[in-house]
């Protein structure tokens, strides 16, 4: 058994996927909301027997790792490690099979990160880092859970150590973004990107390692505070969500997330017990990161530093939160201070600046108004001009009204005043998803794989037509192989399942059997016994009429024929076994 056929094993579909929408009981399937389109008619279905599912809506379908492959946006690889992890199946080195170069990267990147994790732990040289994360109050527990690590402050630890006692090649390093193409220096054609910094390692949602985000022990104005990983093949920094792994579970269970700056914010926060706490990573908050949480929940919340840069990214936020159609608020804390240094202080604060989050325009007004006592007509004319175009673009009147005599009422002014210039602006933006509706689009199956999906579906109903019913009913050469196998088992035990002809069938018909034994599932399974006989002797009586049809069809046309020719005796005989003929389709 390979890796993939164990993980199956050992992992239920319809537990994994139930964790992920809420599934109800169909029959001997279970049916949902399609979670990768917008409907009302639940048409995405589980088979616990198959372990498959399929949305009739918007025809996705699969088994567990396509399903997370889908949800999580994750290449085969990881969606393939995710599973393990959760199965408790340690893979096989299969890189041929995954993809040589992306799997390559991420070992790089793995073995990097436990590099260095053991220098900050274990040697002098990441001592003072120990420290200063000491000092911060980040428990030895903390820094494992994060496998926070320290790149020695030379110019070719990592290299050396990655090529000497991993054997990677430079070029390899260099792709997965640890080191820099050296263009001045000549004793070495590379130089380590990260010298002299502590090391938050970036994993993408799998939990892998892709990247790192290095800061810096004391920083100065000549040296950035943070820098970053580029975007490599395998991590691309406006999708990628510090902590995302970690935080998740909770983020779903709780239906809300917060959103910080910085890696020490996330780690001070998980510390603190604040697990639905994540960060971007070396970038301002992008519409992918926003789709990416969107797979958790809607409900967002930012907590932004609270200096000019702090509030600058908050506004920015609030503006791709819109176009993204989320629910956005913003956690006001106290002047000066940011999620860390309040959660060290006191952590019951920033639980009360949660719970206490601003929607967007109580924060434009705040900022707005803030550090102003005394308006001059300037500041009230740039107050307007900043507040109004967000006023404009409330969908719900009373709520823009509500504004409009809130801002009247701060600027000292009268109400009509503000409401003539708002009525000027120009019409709002109309914010458009990226992702285009999907159509509900059913494949629609013929009335004769529809016969025989009911029968294979519910055989203990079905028992009492099977006699009615001949081969020559279909027109079809594979439903007339898949009855023929029905035939012969209901002749010798009179008990046939799908399950028990499955493997004389080729796969495509095995596949496509199975995606009409869900669609029949998702439809007929709120019937009673009496309403199923009803539903499939209809489906029968079809089946034959259609059969009728195409000989009535087929004789009309050789007796006209016939006719045409003045062959009366060719009408005759033809007339004739066109009646036996419907007698025996009947």
């Amino acid at each position: 058994m390979d890796d993939t056929e164990e993980i199956k094993k050992r992992i239920d579909i319809v537990e994994l996927i139930n964790g992920y929408v809420p599934l109800k009981k169909a029959g001997v399937n279970y049916k949902a909301l399609c979670p990768f389109h917008k409907e009302d008619t639940p048409s995405f279905m589980v088979s616990p027997e198959k372990q498959i599912w399929h949305c009739f809506g918007c025809s996705e379908g699969g088994d567990i790792f396509t399903f997370v492959q889908k949800m999580e946006g994750l290449d085969f690889p990881d969606a393939l490690k995710m599973l393990a992890d959760k199965a408790g199946v340690k893979l096989k080195r299969i890189d041929a099979k995954l993809g040589r170069q992306k799997t390559k990267l991420s070992d790089i990147n793995e073995d990097a990160a436990s590099l260095y994790h053991q220098v900050l732990l274990k040697t002098g040289a990441g001592s003072k880092a120990h420290k200063y994360l000491k000092n911060r109050r980040i428990s030895d527990q903390t820094i494992r859970d994060f496998q926070i690590g320290y790149a020695p402050d030379k110019w070719e630890f990592t290299i050396n150590a990655l090529t000497s006692k991993k054997n990677y090649k430079p070029e390899d390093i260099e792709r997965a973004g640890l080191i820099i193409k050296s263009i001045k220096r000549s004793k070495s054609p590379h130089y380590d990107r990260f010298r002299g910094r502590i090391m938050f390692p970036i994993r993408n949602i799998a939990g892998t390692v892709v990247g790192f985000s290095g800061r810096i022990l004391n920083p100065d104005a000549d040296t950035a505070k943070y820098i970053n990983t580029p975007d490599t093949p395998i991590y691309n920094k406006s999708q990628i969500i510090f902590g995302l792994d970690r935080a998740r579970q909770t983020i779903r269970e709780k239906n809300f997330v917060v959103i910080v700056e910085g890696q020490m914010d996330v780690v001070s926060a998980h510390q603190a017990g604040f697990t639905f706490v994540v960060a971007t990573s070396g970038t301002a908050l992008t519409s992918g990161h926003i789709e990416t949480l969107k797979k958790y929940t809607e409900n967002i919340a930012f907590a932004f530093d609270t200096d000019s840069a702090g509030t600058n990214a908050a506004k920015r936020a609030i503006e791709v939160a819109n176009e993204a159609s989320v629910n956005a608020k913003l956690v006001i804390l106290p002047r000066g201070e940011d999620p860390d240094s309040i959660i060290r202080k006191d952590h019951k604060k920033f639980i009360a600046a949660i719970k206490s989050a601003k929607n967007a325009m109580e924060f434009y007004l705040i900022s707005a108004f803030e550090d102003k006592k005394n308006l001059s007509i300037e500041d009230k004319r740039e107050i307007t001009k900043e507040l109004l175009p967000q006023i404009r673009h409330l969908a719900d009147p009373v709520i823009r009204g509500e504004y409009i005599q809130k801002l009247a009422q701060k600027l000292s002014t009268d109400e009509k005043y503000l409401s003539e210039a708002l009525e000027k602006l120009p019409e709002k933006r109309q914010y458009q998803s990226q992702k285009k509706d999907i159509q509900s689009k059913p494949t629609k199956e013929s009335l004769e794989e529809r016969v025989i999906a009911e029968i294979l579906a519910y055989p203990e109903t079905s028992q009492k037509f099977i006699k009615k019913i001949s081969i020559s009913d279909f027109a079809d050469e594979n439903g007339q192989k898949i009855y023929k196998e029905i035939k012969k088992l209901y002749n010798k035990t009179k008990n046939f399942t799908f399950e028990k002809i499955k493997n004389k069938l080729p796969e495509t018909l095995q596949k496509r059997i199975d995606l009409l034994l869900l669609r029949v599932g998702e439809e007929l399974s709120d019937l009673t016994k009496k309403e199923l006989y009803q539903e499939i002797g209809l489906s029968i009586s079809r089946l034959k009429q259609t059969k009728s049809n195409s000989i009535k069809h087929d004789f009309e046309e050789k007796i006209r024929k016939a006719e045409v020719a003045g062959d009366k005796e060719k009408v005759k005989k033809l007339i004739k076994e066109f009646q036996t003929k419907i007698i025996q389709a009947n």
